[in-house]
């Protein structure tokens, strides 16, 4: 018998076809015109003889894998496989370096073996030509493959399927619905102008990444109840564009993802079923009043990157007791919106012109963990006293503002950002008003960097009080 080394994917008297593993392949030799032919499982979708092969023959007796590699492991799931060994390399050929060896020990009943394949000298030549052919493309051709794939998907809670097979009867001519999926509709990404009748019985609209500049009446007429996702992100759709009898008609919709678009005010199904209201990147100045009123379903509304005002937001998330997240980021904010739900958790308000806080504002918020507030115009006359001890809170950042002292915290707080702004002192009391074997406070990182105190202002009794903190960070 011939050894595993010989038996090459490459060479005309071995064939190889695919198993139900999607890594591993056949390859089915005759062994150089011998009678008895021979298979060879091997892993990496190729049987060239330094990878890590198998022998499987007739009915002999069967023997388990022993200790296996993480990637053998996962390559050969536990079967019984009958095995047979072979013959050690002929002598004329040369010694492999110790990289390229693999082995493999088989235990029987009362003895066992270890396995050795050794490379050919025509397969590591051909392996050494490859690489020196290939190397110069793969950079181009990887970062070509990246720039297709990357970032085209990142806002959403979904990854399409990249193939979409044969496309159901129930589809409109410019998308693809799949078999597999009848209720996905998938129009994304084909330069369309315009959103073309969705038919009934479908419940997942995919029209990202088009040309789409309006929205004309009728064309939901069938799914007005039906539909529950429908994706608009990155078209060219603006507010008189969006014809009467359309999203307004939508009351079934579970969320609606409205970003990278032209509009200038928020356009909001009548769906108590709602849950994610997602209008990034738009031109928002207007929120109409009561558009969101008894959506008990609503957990996160995402309008960063627009230009909406406090007054604008008043009263808006009143009453939405599931509402968690809201995320304001880069608008044009004066103080926190009036109203907010005590349901709330995650507030981000970064990249506003927040000049102060009122002092009830987050006692009306007593489930509020995350507060981000960089990048604002905040004072400390802007802050009253205690504002921001409250139980609740775990992360709050106030980097890139205009404080001058470190503002009152509570001691549950385990993350505090204060990096660039005009602190001048380390202010421990409002960090601990009395330190204790029991009361300490719980910051883990604190930031004070681009600030004007450095390490040596820090008190000389804060290691009591700061003891689970593991970085604070000066200049």
């Amino acid at each position: 018998m011939m050894p595993c080394v010989l038996c090459d994917a490459s060479h005309p008297h071995s064939r190889m076809r695919r198993t139900s593993y999607p890594r591993l392949h056949w390859c089915t030799c005759d062994w150089l015109g011998r009678a008895h032919n021979s298979q060879i499982l091997c892993l990496k979708n190729s049987c060239r003889c330094h990878r890590l092969c198998i022998l499987q023959f007739g009915q002999l007796p069967s023997v388990n894998p022993g200790p296996q590699s993480s990637e053998e492991a996962e390559a050969f799931p536990p079967l019984s496989l009958a095995l047979s060994l072979s013959p050690p390399p002929s002598p004329f050929l040369p010694r492999p370096p110790p990289s390229l060896q693999r082995h493999l020990a088989f235990e029987q009943p009362q003895s066992s073996y270890l396995l050795t394949f050794y490379p050919t000298r025509r397969g590591r030549e051909r392996e050494r030509r490859e690489r020196t052919v290939m190397f110069p493309l793969r950079v181009p051709i990887f970062a070509v493959l990246v720039s297709l794939t990357v970032g085209q998907y990142d806002d959403y809670d979904y990854q399409p399927a990249s193939q979409y097979g044969p496309s159901s009867a129930n589809c409109a001519q410019e998308c693809e619905c799949p078999i597999n999926f009848p209720t996905a509709m998938y129009c994304d990404s084909r330069n369309l102008k315009f959103v073309p009748i969705v038919p009934s019985g479908i419940k997942y609209l995919y029209l990202q990444n088009n040309l789409i500049e309006e929205i004309k009446a009728g064309v939901f007429d069938n799914v007005t109840a039906e539909l529950r996702w429908l994706v608009l992100d990155h078209n060219q759709i603006t507010n008189e564009k969006v014809a009467k009898g359309t999203i307004d008609k939508l009351t079934g919709l579970h969320k609606i993802l409205f970003s990278f678009n032209k509009l200038t005010e928020a356009v909001i199904p009548p769906s108590m079923s709602l849950d994610e209201l997602k209008m990034m990147n738009n031109q928002l100045s207007k929120f109409p009043a009561g558009s969101l009123a008894g959506m008990q379903n609503l957990t996160s509304v995402h309008l960063q990157n627009n230009e909406l005002t406090s007054k604008a937001l008043n009263g808006v998330f009143k009453g939405l007791n599931k509402l968690v997240a809201i995320d304001l980021t880069n608008n044009k904010l004066k103080k926190l919106p009036s109203g907010m739900p005590s349901s709330l958790e995650t507030f981000y308000g970064d990249h506003n012109g927040i000049s102060s806080i009122a002092a009830g504002d987050l006692k009306e918020l007593p489930k509020l963990a995350y507060l981000r507030l960089a990048y604002n115009q905040m004072t400390d006359a802007g802050i009253p006293a205690g504002v921001f001890n409250v139980t609740s809170l775990i992360e709050l950042d106030l980097s890139y503002n205009k404080l001058q002292s470190i503002p009152e915290i509570n001691e549950q707080l385990e993350h505090l950002y204060l990096q660039v702004n005009e602190i001048n002192k380390f202010n421990l009391e409002n960090i601990c008003k009395f330190s204790g074997p029991l009361n300490y406070s719980r910051l883990k990182h604190l930031r004070l960097d681009g600030n004007n105190i450095t390490h040596a202002d820090l008190p000389h009794d804060s290691s009591n009080c700061l003891r689970q903190a593991s970085d604070i960070i000066f200049d």
